[in-house]
């Protein structure tokens, strides 16, 4: 809009504080949640699961919606921003500079995810599109593109999500008309952690530098097993052997499953970290990846484990650390 047509200072009541945070906890109530934080602002989001819940509300008392959130679990990514700086910044630059209005406003994402259970996450978390690949099926160029070409903004950001999709996301951003910007995420849990930093009321760059902070803050380690013999950096290993890879690079090889996994583990710089999430794969049953959760629980006891059915092919688990 015009700067001429901006409200008044008096007139600047109403605008509050843009609120936003990650509650983590157990059992939580996706509707309750919603509906008190509604009660409270306006412009509500919240989305996620039992385990997990991003809010998203513009209210004039954030104390009140940060109160109620810490009787349900452990809040992350608090972000607060008073509303009214944020106007007259908007009023300042408008009076200073005219331009013409912005066609579109917002950023929407892309990424590349190999199961099901990855893109219910990812679109739990304001992912726009999802392109499915990974190991062995990546997707071409064109695939990308036209996800890219499919969301509703000019600004789009792709988040390949291994390290052989990088290179075809560039391709993808260079034949879109639209502006586009890779975050290099090399695996899913990176993946995960820049969608839990994106803010769809920020600006391309503002996310870009935010969702690849998180993105390299996480680790990443990932279960599979051998389908050769070879030998890697000191490490034999045969064919059909259990491997953990860590950060994708080859770590750790075994006979025993759980044991592999509690090795890798051990390799990650843990110091730091406070949540590890296990993303169970389509082959492994939901009790199974409990009893390795209790394990890993015992091994680190200052982690907080949760479970999550990623329905990944190939890799029994994947696993972040954070």
């Amino acid at each position: 809009p015009e700067a001429e047509a901006a409200p008044s200072v008096g007139e600047e009541v109403g605008y509050g504080y843009c609120t936003e945070f990650i509650l983590r906890g157990e059992g939580l109530d996706l509707e309750a949640i919603k509906a008190k934080v509604v009660s409270l602002g306006d412009s509500v989001l919240v989305v996620g699961d039992e385990n997990m819940v991003r809010v998203h509300v513009h209210t004039l008392e954030p104390g009140k919606v940060l109160g109620f959130a810490t009787d349900k679990g452990t809040l992350h990514q608090i972000k607060i921003d008073n509303m009214q700086d944020q106007h007259h910044h908007f009023v300042f630059a408008n009076v200073t500079s005219r331009t013409q209005p912005a066609v579109a406003t917002g950023v929407s994402t892309v990424a590349v995810a190999n199961s099901e259970g990855f893109v219910r996450v990812m679109m739990s978390l304001g992912l726009t599109a999802a392109v499915y690949g990974g190991t062995t099926m990546n997707p071409t160029s064109a695939e990308l593109l036209k996800a890219v070409e499919s969301t509703p903004t000019e600004k789009v950001i792709i988040l390949p999500n291994n390290p052989n999709v990088i290179m075809t996301a560039r391709q993808a951003a260079a034949m879109s008309k639209r502006e586009v910007g890779i975050v290099a995420t090399r695996t899913l849990p990176q993946g995960i952690s820049a969608l839990l930093a994106y803010n769809p009321e920020a600006d391309l760059e503002t996310n870009l530098r935010a969702m690849e902070e998180a993105a390299n803050a996480v680790h990443s380690i990932e279960i599979t097993r051998a389908t050769r013999s070879v030998q890697w950096q000191g490490l034999e290993v045969r064919e059909g052997q259990v491997i953990g890879l860590l950060e994708d690079q080859l770590v750790v090889a075994g006979e025993d499953e759980d044991d592999v996994v509690l090795r890798t583990l051990a390799k990650a710089p843990l110091a730091d970290c406070e949540l590890a999430t296990v993303y169970y794969g389509e082959r492994v049953p939901e009790e199974t990846a409990q009893a390795l959760a209790r394990l890993i629980r015992q091994e680190h006891p200052k982690l907080t484990v949760e479970v999550v059915n990623g329905g990944q092919p190939l890799y029994n688990y994947v696993i972040s650390a954070e």
